[in-house]
């Protein structure tokens, strides 16, 4: 069990796992956890098994969304007594004279890790024979959207999109298609000459852009590029003239959350809070004790709207996604299913809901171990064996159901083709606005 050391809003990873005790038995019982158990970067560093360990008791005490995974059939304390033999095996095998290799080691942890849902939960490792992280990050998540990349081409060439796809209005332009075209920072504004607007965001952090919009020359750009795309879709409307917006998140991995004042939130009304200055887009919980199932109570999950002046909008409003569209770009999504005007054409996004940050209240969930492992810079010491980015919380539906690593289903399908005049989802969108389903 772990003691409460740190009630306050930031627990620290140092605190999480010097004060986490584990014991594989009778595990869901706040009662059982052993205090000769407690873990300590020492003994995690000891050994495999012991590394192990430290990680599966981490996992036990600061992930948020066990009931959903033993609803989807995971057993927990099954990984546990499945996977300890075999990283007793790979201390018998291996030693600081003859290492484990890195893909053995990750291989391993992949293995044991790769049914759980949550698609922000990473993890990054030290191979504690050569004292080096490795450079494979285990992300589960991501594993399976690769595997179910590769089952078809378009799905794999989707995949590659993933690494090297950037959408463009440059054909479009050079067509004389545009009346306007603006790009900062790799996000893109144009709009078509029949009155449909397009924005594209490459990651949100909008917010930042734009609040900081006068500390330098990019985020200076891109808030003007923001700006020409607000003003534009307000004049439109203002003379019954805007036809629609496209609105484009594909290869977008998430962000800030106050971006969606931005966006959605600059294109609708508030529906929650005082002066109605918020979206309801859904719940959520956190982790109220270090037991397997405590958790807090379901509170709701809101997102800013935009608070200057700005008009309803009802036109198609259409979002483009693909199978790499994660985290914020999910949750804009839920909340374009909530309103009566918006179209998602593309393919099932990446499936991260949980926030990773939990500005609300206390909580037992978190991230846990040494931060340094996940930079990009070596280190010569690491104070722990490994480090788990755990979300903070867990994100619930209108319905209070944890959705994480389903994805968001488009209402129309459409894979990337290359061989099309421009790109396809931008055509197809523009076919909707234009004609209708």
């Amino acid at each position: 069990m772990r003691t409460v050391i740190n009630t306050t809003l930031k627990i620290t990873a140092c605190v999480i796992l010097t004060t986490c005790l584990s014991c594989r038995d009778d595990s869901d019982d706040l009662t059982s956890y052993a205090y000769q158990d407690i873990i300590n970067f020492a003994k995690a560093n000891s050994s495999l098994e012991e590394q192990f360990k430290a990680i599966w008791t981490a996992m036990n005490c600061n992930y948020a969304i066990w009931d959903y995974e033993e609803q989807n059939g995971l057993n927990w304390d099954k990984v546990y007594d499945t996977y300890l033999p075999k990283f007793k095996k790979l201390d018998q095998t291996y030693n600081h004279e003859n290492p484990v290799p890195d893909s053995v080691l990750a291989d391993t942890y992949y293995s044991a890790f790769k049914d759980l849902h949550d698609g922000h939960l990473s993890m990054n490792l030290l191979n504690i024979h050569t004292g080096k992280k490795i450079d494979r990050t285990i992300i589960p998540q991501l594993g399976r959207n690769v595997e179910n990349a590769i089952e078809s081409v378009a799905n794999s060439l989707e995949f590659i999109y993933y690494l090297y796809f950037k959408p463009t209005l440059d054909y479009y332009n050079d067509e004389g298609l545009m009346k306007e075209v603006v790009e900062a920072s790799e996000y893109i504004y144009g709009c078509f000459n029949d009155n449909i607007v397009y924005l594209r965001i490459p990651h949100f952090n909008l917010e930042e852009q734009i609040r900081k919009k006068d500390e330098n020359e990019q985020r200076q750009s891109v808030y003007k590029l923001w700006n020409s795309w607000f003003n534009c879709i307000q004049k439109l409307n203002t003379e019954n003239s805007l036809k629609g917006v496209i609105i484009d998140l594909r290869n977008n991995g998430g962000g800030n959350s106050e971006d969606y004042q931005y966006v959605l939130g600059a294109l609708q009304e508030g529906n929650y809070g005082k002066d109605k200055q918020y979206r309801h887009i859904g719940y959520f919980r956190s982790k109220s004790g270090v037991g397997r199932y405590d958790y807090s109570w379901s509170q709701p999950y809101t997102s800013p709207v935009y608070q200057g002046e700005h008009a309803n909008i009802n036109v198609p409003i259409i979002l483009l996604v693909n199978n790499f569209s994660a985290s914020m770009s999910e949750i804009t999504c839920i909340a374009a299913k909530q309103m009566s005007n918006s179209y998602i054409i593309g393919l099932k996004t990446f499936g991260a809901f949980s926030p990773l940050i939990n500005t609300y209240s206390a909580t037992y969930s978190g991230s846990v171990g040494d931060p340094a492992l996940a930079e990009t810079d070596e280190n010569d010491s690491y104070f722990a064996p490994f480090y788990i980015n755990i979300p903070s919380c867990a994100f619930l539906n209108l319905n209070k159901e944890v959705i994480d690593g389903s994805g968001i289903e488009p209402d129309e399908v459409v894979h990337i083709d290359v061989s099309a005049n421009g790109d396809n989802l931008i055509n197809r969108a523009l076919e909707y606005i234009r004609n209708g389903k």
